[in-house]
């Protein structure tokens, strides 16, 4: 089907005149040295950091979530800096955080300033990637080339979650101790994080691109796009931050089946994630970003009161179930990226629009952090995941009102 041939094939959906395998490789590294740290920070911090509630992990949110806050300042200081040296700028500030993760102490306060060197660089990363991305692309083929980015960046987290998967079954299996496992995981992630910053440097300086970023950017005709970035930044805080502790604090789940679980996902979403850019070219980004929140209504629920609706241990496969079919919603978050490409004027009106949503909803999800962590603790999982259902009810609602045409109102 041609949305699997383009991933195989991405001059099917990229222009020619791109260095497309270059951008791709990069990614793709990233992809796996995110599905490393991704694969272990829950048990890390769980296990070495010994964090013991949710108020704790919404603290530590909080602080990882505030460069996604500050990204339109970050990136309007770098707005004489072409889009690549912003992204190799991302991939060295996330070394930074990787190499102290492997020397440090596991403490909190440490590893919380340590984690949030990772998030910064990540974030950095965000809009560029998906602006060179869609400017690579080929007319009316925007969709497919974020389902193949995406698809890429899945089939590198696969890569990422089973080298975990090995790690950790060596590390056991010789009898060494649980920080031998995370260290050997940061060290091979600083490793990945090198290659794909020296594959950047290989970019010829006529595919570096300068776009100009206005210091704030603001119109009314995005009034819309950012309104939805609040509620998708409420909603997937919530599961960004708490699924992963609630299956590995209340469920027992150890660093290589979470890694594995992480993997599964992934792999999913090799496929899943080009078919989700097809379906957004073919019906439109509307209508998925009505339909997404529909079924992830129905997750909340089971996310939160599997553990009623069930005996405890079919509601913990029932909750990693759940955990895949998350992964799976989120690759609708490429509706808003190609709403916002239709209705822009220029690349860098693209480029800071992106930016700023980023940061708008970056602004709820460190509020969700806290307050979702207050009320995890005192109130339990299922008045949390609730609130998290509330907010995706909302936001279908709030789809409604974007013209059928698909342009601005």
């Amino acid at each position: 089907m041609k949305f699997f041939a383009s991933l195989l094939r991405p001059g099917d959906v990229f222009k020619p005149d791109h260095e497309v395998w270059r951008f791709l490789f990069v990614m793709t590294c990233f992809g796996i040295g995110f599905g490393c740290f991704g694969g272990v920070m829950t048990n890390y911090l769980v296990e070495e950091v010994k964090m013991q509630d949710t108020a704790m992990r919404g603290v530590l949110e909080f602080f990882r979530e505030l460069p996604g806050l500050f990204l339109i300042v970050i990136l309007a200081l770098l707005a004489k800096r072409d889009e690549w040296w912003i992204v190799r700028l991302g991939l060295s500030i996330s070394m930074i955080g990787m190499v102290g993760l492997f020397f440090a102490p596991p403490q909190m306060a440490v590893a919380t300033a340590l984690i949030v060197m990772w998030s910064l660089g990540e974030h950095i990363l965000m809009p560029v990637r998906s602006s060179i991305t869609m400017h690579s692309a080929k007319p009316g083929q925007e969709g497919g080339a974020l389902g193949v980015v995406a698809g890429l960046g899945s089939l590198g987290t696969i890569a990422g979650s089973m080298m975990v998967v090995g790690i950790f079954y060596v590390i056991k299996r010789f009898g060494f101790a649980g920080r031998t496992g995370f260290n050997t995981v940061f060290a091979l992630v600083f490793v990945l994080l090198v290659i794909g910053l020296l594959i950047s440097l290989t970019v010829k300086k006529g595919h570096a691109e300068h776009v100009k970023r206005p210091h704030l950017y603001f119109r009314k005709k995005y009034n819309k796009f950012y309104i939805l970035e609040i509620f998708y930044g409420a909603r997937k805080q919530v599961f960004f931050t708490f699924a992963p502790f609630m299956l590995v604090k209340f469920y027992g789940m150890d660093t290589e089946h979470l890694a594995l679980l992480a993997g599964l996902c992934a792999g999913v979403n090799i496929f899943c994630g080009p078919i989700a850019g097809w379906i957004i070219d073919k019906i439109g980004y509307r209508k998925v970003m009505i339909w997404d929140t529909v079924f992830l209504m129905a997750v909340c629920i089971f996310y939160g009161y599997a553990d009623k609706m069930f005996g405890r241990e079919i509601a913990f496969w029932v909750v990693c179930v759940n955990f895949v079919l998350d992964a799976i919603i989120t690759n609708a978050s490429m509706a808003t990226n190609v709403y916002v490409r239709e209705i822009s004027d220029s690349r860098e009106e693209l480029t800071s629009t992106l930016s700023t949503g980023i940061s708008v909803n970056h602004l709820i999800s460190i509020l969700v952090a806290l307050v979702g962590g207050w009320v995890g603790l005192k109130y339990g999982y299922g008045i949390l995941f609730s609130i998290s259902a509330f907010m995706a009810l909302m936001n279908t609602l709030f789809a409604l009102t974007i013209p059928k045409t698909g342009k601005a109102a």
